[in-house]
Formats: C-alpha cells, structure tokens, sequence
C-alpha cells in the first residue's frame, strides 16, 4: 500500500482543522489564549452576537459550556 500520499495529506487536514476551530473561537469571542474578549447578550428569545441576533434561546448555554470548556 501507497502511503507517500497520506504522509502528505494528515498534516494538511490537521491544519485545516486547527484553523477552522481557531476561526470559530474567535468568533464566538475567545482570544488565541482562551480569554474572553467578546460575550454574547441574553435577549427575549435568544441572544445578541457581535451585532447579530440569534433567536436560539439554547445558544447562550451552548456558549457558556464552550467557556468552560476553554478555561479547562
């Protein structure tokens, strides 16, 4: 079996995923060393993010579990 192309292709995946995750904490508020910069405001019926409304009233306790998550 072939694998030169494996080889290749793990540490490529692995920094696309490194990104992608790195991109989604920081949107939903978290710096490069886990602090929050940005915090998302309970609303009637869901939340405010970065000017954005969210009508998922589930998303402020998703995003407070993620905080937990981050600081362990």
């Amino acid at each position: 079996m072939n694998t030169s192309q494996l080889k290749t292709f793990a540490p490529k995946a692995r920094n696309i995923i490194r990104d992608g995750v790195s991109r989604q904490l920081k949107y939903w508020g978290f710096d490069e060393k886990g602090n929050v910069e940005c915090r998302p405001e309970k609303v009637e019926g869901g939340i405010v993010h970065r000017e954005e409304i969210i009508d998922d009233p589930s998303v402020m306790k998703r995003w407070e579990t993620l905080n937990h998550a981050v600081k362990h």
